[in-house]
């Protein structure tokens, strides 16, 4: 049986997942989530509730202006046809990535998460996420972005500007070959300058593209991504 409860951290709504107690669980390590565009917190209950059958503390927050914190100008503000959509979808990553940190944070003084027990990963806008992240906090020890980019065009806070940060974390990278809405070809340059900077501890770094894949998954190719994302963290988080 896996336990939801709802909390909010200095106007950031989240839910903590889990078996047995929040404490307990922890010591097995905890996993940030992060949705994608238009969704919120419980939009991949699926893949969030399976983090905590899997024995970690899931913690899955709301994006800036989504979810609980929905803005006023939601349908506007991320309307694909709107000219400063892009602003909005940047400033959007940026607000959340600040706030993973502020919930780190909070989350580290009260004793409820644990030093080289903190993982990351996120869908879509919640790669982008993962990957601004891991750019910027350190103490984020292994991330599995999902069908994101952490190359953002002519931005100076271009997570990948930033890309050497990366390492030593435990980064798995996947998604789909023929993806139109973020092509995979970001991910694909970034994991080969990331691989010279991986070559002392080579299986820190892993790459997995689907085949005929766009960016939304077969049911079959879907399960075997997020089978490989359980496995990492049982790899690099529990140990």
């Amino acid at each position: 049986m896996v336990n939801i409860k709802h909390e909010v951290i200095k106007g950031i709504p989240l839910v903590f997942l889990f078996k047995n107690s929040i404490e307990e669980t922890a010591k097995n390590g905890t996993v940030f989530f992060f949705h994608g565009l238009l969704s919120d917190k419980m939009g991949s209950k699926k893949e969030v509730i399976n983090l905590a059958e899997n024995g970690f503390l899931a913690v899955s927050i709301d994006n800036f202006a989504h979810g609980e914190r929905r803005s006023d100008d939601f349908d506007v503000r991320f309307h694909s046809e709107n000219p400063d959509f892009n602003n909005n979808f940047i400033d959007a990553i940026e607000r959340t990535a600040f706030d993973a940190t502020t919930v780190a944070d909070n989350l580290f003084k009260r004793g409820i998460i644990f030093q080289d027990k903190l993982g990351i990963t996120g869908i879509s806008m919640g790669a982008f996420i993962t990957y601004k992240v891991i750019s910027q906090d350190k103490r984020f020890k292994v991330a599995c972005p999902i069908s994101g980019s952490a190359i953002w065009e002519n931005m100076d806070s271009s997570p990948h500007l930033q890309a050497d940060n990366f390492y030593p974390t435990a980064l798995l990278i996947q998604h789909g070959e023929v993806d139109t809405s973020v092509p995979a070809c970001d991910d694909r340059e970034l994991y080969r300058y990331l691989r010279p900077l991986y070559a002392k501890h080579k299986e820190r770094l892993a790459y997995v593209e689907f085949a005929n894949q766009g960016h939304f998954m077969s049911d079959k190719d879907w399960s075997y991504l997020w089978q490989n994302v359980i496995i990492w963290f049982k790899e690099y988080l529990t140990k």
